[in-house]
């Protein structure tokens, strides 16, 4: 009978986790995801997904070159739950990788996402990705102009003005890539989330993984909204863009997920009553 009791449990428990179904930990299955040899997600996700190299061909990614270490492979969003989910499968680890050859001892690092959620082409929130700071276009450590400070990972900020940006190099127009801790005039810090940033099975991907609620942000509906990665050298860029309209429930009730949690454990008690189990 016990064993029929906890059996019970487990599936209402299971049930009622399910109804939010993607989880920020770095493991890409529930978006329908292998690095390195499926980069296809499941239906309705919004996606973008461009793969030219891997390590045996150091070459072009796209505006430029570099090979897999600045190879950006695929980006994804979704909305589930009031909060809207990112991934990202790419070459660069957290830590920033050196050009092959080194050129003026540069060192490139990863920068962070970028959203713009109103179409006005100025990338308004940032979400701080590694803590890596390199506010001069291919600057190396030590230039004066990098800092690293893991502290600032998973800050979400308003960006007010585009120098709350800092900029690629030339070859990709200048891009976005990170936030601008030279210009603190320009952020306004909303909030702080998870960043999962990690080397995937196959090592020569990496995932990062990350969410925030839709109700730290101000936005426009029925427009493309665009969500924008690079590294510090912009050798790569991605971006992937989705356009939001909120469900408009049916008349018919549906219960909530605390509501289905509720009835649940009603279940659960009605079976200890009926069974008079004693749970010790």
């Amino acid at each position: 009978m016990k064993k029929d009791f906890w059996y019970c449990l487990t599936v209402v428990l299971s049930i009622c986790t399910s109804l939010y179904g993607f989880q920020v930990d770095g493991d890409l299955a529930d978006w329908g995801v292998t690095p390195g040899s499926n980069l296809q997600p499941n239906p309705g996700i919004n996606s973008w997904i461009e793969d030219f190299v891997d390590y045996n061909n150091q070459g072009y990614v796209g505006p430029a070159y570099g090979g897999q270490p600045y190879d950006v492979e695929a980006l994804y969003v979704t909305i589930e739950g009031g909060n809207i989910f990112f991934a990202m499968v790419l070459g660069m680890p957290p830590e920033g990788s050196y050009p092959v050859p080194r050129i003026n001892n540069d060192y490139y690092y990863p920068g962070d996402l970028g959203l713009d959620l109103n179409g006005d082409g100025h990338f308004e929130y940032g979400i701080e990705f590694t803590g890596h700071s390199d506010n001069s276009p291919g600057g190396a450590p030590g230039n004066n102009s990098y800092t690293y400070d893991p502290t600032k990972i998973g800050n979400v900020y308003e960006i007010t003005n585009t120098q709350g940006w800092n900029k690629g190099l030339s070859i990709s127009d200048y891009a976005p890539t990170e936030i601008n801790y030279r210009k603190p005039q320009y952020l306004n810090l909303i909030g702080n989330t998870t960043v999962v940033y990690v080397q995937s099975s196959e090592p020569e991907h990496y995932v990062v993984e990350t969410s925030i609620p839709l109700s730290w942000l101000q936005y426009d509906i029925g427009i493309n909204w665009v969500f924008h990665w690079t590294m510090t050298c912009s050798n790569d860029i991605g971006e992937v863009m989705m356009i939001y309209t909120p469900y408009t429930p049916p008349t018919t009730t549906v219960p909530e997920p605390a509501s289905l949690v509720l009835i649940g454990i009603a279940i659960v008690g009605i079976y200890i009553r009926k069974t008079k189990i004693t749970v010790k």
